[in-house]
């Protein structure tokens, strides 16, 4: 394989991938061009060389915290504003029950979501980390495989280049 282009990935650098306040789990979003030497990620705002590559491998993301807590008040607020102008039938009780029920899909949805994360050295010789996952279908392709596919990709690619396993 001398080089393969990867369309509709996220990028998230490490400190949008550990944060609890993130409302996007991405920093950008572009294409992964994926060589035995090098990755070049391309994205709308940012573009990353990256080519002494320590280690590939996928981790989880940070479940973001704070963002549920933001959204979960203005939720209850807006529902506390609607039971004052609808029927009686909208209880609050259905209300706390359907959103545990979005809470805890939303939690095993992001538990779930796995990013590849790229260890490397950069230009300063320094410790870096970059994470990639599939973005096709607003992101649901990653959860459903398409990130596992660019980890074995890079993975495969590495260790042509090293002539073994990482």
């Amino acid at each position: 394989m001398n080089q393969m282009s990867i369309q509709q990935v996220w990028f998230a650098d490490e400190k949008r991938n550990r944060s609890i306040t993130k409302m996007l789990v991405f920093s950008d979003k572009g294409s992964l061009e994926v060589e035995p030497d090098r990755l070049m990620f391309k994205g709308n705002k940012l573009e990353l060389q990256i080519s002494n590559i320590k280690d590939v491998s996928l981790a989880r993301q940070q479940i973001n915290w704070i963002s549920y807590l933001i959204m979960n008040v203005v939720v209850i607020v807006y529902f506390a504003f609607l039971t004052k102008t609808l029927p009686d039938f909208y209880t609050w009780p259905f209300f706390l029950v359907f959103l545990l029920i979005g809470n805890i899909f939303g939690l095993v949805i992001g538990h779930n979501t796995n990013w590849v994360r790229v260890e490397y050295f950069d230009d300063n010789n320094r410790n870096s980390l970059a994470f990639f996952a599939d973005g096709s279908s607003f992101g649901w392709s990653g959860i459903f495989g398409g990130t596992t596919k660019i980890y074995k990709t890079l993975k495969s690619s590495l260790e042509r280049r090293n002539g073994h396993a990482l």
